[in-house]
């Protein structure tokens, strides 16, 4: 993930709103099925090139007061339908200029050296990987033989595996006043989410995670 890559779009997209102009952005809206019925797309090149990913807004049909975060995914009918930023709600076209214009999420950088740390962590041990990434990696391996893969969703899953990780990582070796979330800050949880998301997918390739499948996608193979 590059992070200069993200500050740069979000740089030119708060210009634009700082002058009086709305930023060029996609919108999608995939007709309320999720809670994150809406995703701004700012236009610019592919965040991590090569490979298709765009930073993106995901935000609900109430102004943000139920979902609102950024994340990173790829450009597809999976969104749902693309539609003119006017058509959003009022309250929700306010709430995106502003989480445009503020660009919280990526206010700080990614710390490089406390996500290896973290990703390590979470890698090797046991129990969180019987429990929470195991029932993840079940999940996820059951939607791709559906046919119901998002790897937008699938990011947000992981998002809260680094989230679970982080908690007890600090209660672990943390000291007395530190804070989980102050310790990993979120552009370093949603770097080792990619990171993990995409470990998944290899694997997931290699048919590594073949034997959580349920019988009725087994008998496809």
């Amino acid at each position: 993930m590059s992070v200069r890559r993200i500050n740069e779009v979000l740089s030119e997209t708060v210009a634009s709103l700082t002058e009086g102009k709305m930023p060029k952005v996609s919108v999608y809206d995939n007709g309320g099925k999720t809670t994150d019925r809406y995703t701004i797309v700012p236009h610019g090149k592919d965040w991590e090139e090569g490979r298709g990913m765009r930073m993106m807004l995901g935000v609900d049909d109430q102004g943000g007061r139920a979902f609102s975060q950024f994340t990173s995914g790829q450009v597809g009918r999976h969104l749902g339908k693309k539609i003119k930023f006017s058509d959003l709600p009022p309250a929700t076209q306010k709430h995106v200029k502003m989480r445009l214009s503020e660009s919280v999420e990526f206010g700080e950088s990614v710390d490089r050296t406390e996500a290896s740390e973290l990703k390590l962590f979470i890698d090797n041990d046991g129990q969180l990987y019987r429990g929470m990434t195991t029932n993840i990696y079940k999940n996820l391996v059951n939607k791709k033989a559906a046919g119901r893969y998002n790897s937008q969703l699938a990011t947000k899953a992981f998002l809260h595996l680094a989230d679970e990780g982080a908690k007890r990582y600090v209660k672990e070796f943390g000291s007395r006043g530190d804070r989980w979330h102050e310790m990993f800050n979120k552009p370093t949880r949603m770097h080792v989410a990619e990171q993990l998301r995409g470990d998944f997918e290899e694997e997931m390739k290699l048919g590594n995670y073949d034997y959580l499948l349920m019988k009725k996608y087994q008998k496809k193979k």
